[in-house]
């Protein structure tokens, strides 16, 4: 990856966007050129993939969830795009949390959202019900309880799995004006009812994800917003680019064919084109049409899928970054024919020259020794998944420029000198990082910017030269990731970015092996676990509403017995768990293994 980035102040014009309350499927609305009055942009979202009848009655359901951008009113966009009957929301508020963990809300922020001026809503099967305005000052990044009631609910609850985000619920009454945490004893992963936040903003408009499981986030740690979209926010805002950003990527996608959500061609109209203010879309889409019939290794179908989502993007004016898809090897559906068909995609994609850019997620994640695979320093354990720190790195192989329009600065710094992409570093040892610029007036300076594994930017205290060494460098800064920024006469550039790999005789990668047994109703499951290394192991199972955590000790090559307890059994359905091995030596890198079985009777 060859990043080279100038930060500078954006001049676009603003995209309006505004969607009348109520019951609706808004199109956004184009502003005059150089209006610089606030108008309505996407925030945050999250795609609507599913109905789940999780037999909560009466239920009231707090979603936690960070915003993009800021604004001075929020509204809220709810889905009933899965439900098979009528859902009537009975009240919905929206409030800023006292922490980014928790249910309890600031004294003072909590709002009731309307629809049309009432308190209460009735949402057809497969429609969308947008609020009122809310007047809540909502900060960049900043985090919103969102938190509907539905009373007599009858109807399967449209959801998005995998959140990565612990949100809260309760069952039997109305809490949605509750402040308390305590209301909301129970816990859950998915995202339910809500799909889209929109701010009012002087924002130049918004940049829609548009993907799979990588784009969701799948491997990223919990309530860290660490999902690549969300690493993206901090680089335009870094930029001086201030545009929104919405997450529209399911887990388990696929461009051509129905499965986790609908296909790709089937939600581009409703998860991208009628975003408000939406200015440009990431396309990463395909390798679940590669793993998966009825295409699998035929490509053909699948490009010409691409390219119809493409020139559907440019009719609505719209700016396209296509992805190119990420290695595999290692997951259970790779084989030599699957890479063969990545790579073909790939090849089409970088050839691509009626786009405006391409993001190089592939190159970016490989592992140079081994292309097939990802580098395990960003590996999630799972092979298929990036881990924060890869979703890092791919934030950072996304073109802004093909985003966004960026006007040239007055004054211009350019690297003729980049620090390595990946620097190798014996356990211990040191190693010296190198960039030169140059400058069109004005003497350059420097510093260096560190960032570990999902953290953000930091600057290196006194690393103000053109030339940065680390000395006893150990293991665990294996994933840190370094890079400068050269500033002259009011301009600045940002040099590419190395990323350390630590590397020792005794450094390996764990492994950890999942089974599963007595998957039926009613039966008690029990969960195998095997590890190359001693440590801890951590499980996680969910199915449906039903989610259990435990940790256990294990000894290296030995097998651990977990029983799980009967609620995960207790009707048919996906049951998924996942072991996550935290190895006791600091040499050893922690695994990840994902099980997905169907509780059948």
């Amino acid at each position: 990856m060859n990043l080279r980035r100038t930060a500078a102040t954006l001049a676009l014009t603003m995209l309006g966007g505004l969607l009348a309350s109520g019951v609706s499927t808004p199109h956004p609305a184009a502003a005059a050129p150089g209006d610089p009055t606030p108008d309505w942009v996407g925030s945050w979202g999250a795609a609507p993939m599913a109905g789940q009848d999780n037999g909560c009655t009466d239920c009231t359901i707090r979603n936690l969830i960070q915003v993009s951008n800021g604004g001075s009113q929020v509204r809220v966009t709810f889905s009933n795009r899965f439900g098979n009957g009528p859902l009537r929301i009975g009240a919905a508020t929206v409030a800023r949390p006292a922490t980014s963990t928790t249910a309890h809300v600031v004294s003072g922020t909590m709002r009731t959202l309307r629809f049309g001026g009432e308190e209460e809503v009735v949402i057809p099967a497969g429609a969308t019900a947008t609020s009122d305005p809310a007047e809540l000052v909502v900060e960049d990044s900043g985090r919103l309880l969102v938190t509907t009631f539905t009373p007599g609910y009858t109807t399967p609850m449209t959801v998005h799995d995998i959140g990565s985000q612990t949100s809260f619920f309760t069952r039997g009454r109305d809490a949605s004006h509750d402040e308390s945490a305590g209301a909301f004893p129970e816990r859950t992963d998915d995202r339910h009812f809500v799909t889209r936040v929109d701010v009012l903003d002087d924002a130049v408009g918004t940049v829609v994800t548009f993907g799979d499981s990588i784009t969701d986030g799948v491997g990223s740690t919990i309530n860290l917003n660490t999902r690549y979209p969300d690493f993206l926010v901090t680089r335009l805002k870094s930029s001086q680019a201030q545009a929104g950003l919405v997450n529209s990527g399911i887990s388990g996608n696929r461009v051509l064919a129905d499965g986790t959500g609908e296909r790709a061609l089937a939600r581009f109209d409703r998860d991208v084109l009628d975003v408000p203010g939406v200015r440009s879309v990431i396309i990463l889409e395909g390798i679940n049409d590669i793993m998966n019939s009825p295409n699998g290794t035929d490509v053909a179908p699948l490009l010409a899928g691409l390219q119809e989502m493409v020139d559907r993007a440019h009719a609505e004016g719209l700016r396209v970054v296509l992805g190119t898809l990420t290695p595999f090897q290692g997951w259970g559906a790779w084989t030599p024919e699957r890479e063969a068909s990545r790579l073909a995609v790939n090849t089409w994609i970088r050839a691509h020259d009626g786009v405006e850019g391409i993001a190089d997620f592939d190159a970016a994640l490989r592992d140079p020794a081994a292309q097939s695979r990802m580098l395990p320093v960003l590996d999630s354990g799972d092979h298929l998944h990036p881990g924060d720190a890869g979703y890092a790195v791919m934030a950072d192989a996304v073109p802004l420029d093909a985003l966004l329009e960026l006007p040239a600065p007055q004054a211009q710094v350019e690297f003729t000198e980049h620090p390595a992409e990946l620097v190798s570093v014996v356990a211990g040892g040191e190693v010296t990082l190198r960039a030169t610029a140059q400058a069109s007036q004005g003497e350059v300076s420097y510093q260096w910017q560190r960032r570990g594994v999902g953290t953000d930017w930091v600057d290196v205290s006194g690393a103000t030269q053109a030339a940065l060494t680390l000395r006893g460098v150990d293991p665990p800064q294996g994933g840190e990731q370094y890079r400068v920024l050269a500033s002259a006469a009011g301009a600045t550039a940002i040099s590419s970015i190395a990323t350390i790999v630590v590397r020792a005789p005794t450094t390996v990668q764990s492994q950890v092996r999942l089974r599963l047994t007595a998957a039926r109703v009613g039966k008690t499951p029990v969960a195998w676990i095997r590890a190359s290394a001693a440590g801890s192991v951590r499980i996680v199972a969910r199915h449906g509403k039903a989610r259990v955590i435990r940790v256990a000790r294990i000894n290296k090559g030995a097998t651990r017995r977990v029983r799980l307890p009967r609620t995960l059994t207790r009707r048919t359905g996906k049951l998924v768990v996942q072991v996550r091995l935290t190895p006791t030596s600091r040499t050893v890198l922690p695994a990840l293994s994902t099980l997905t079985m169907v509780v059948r009777r």
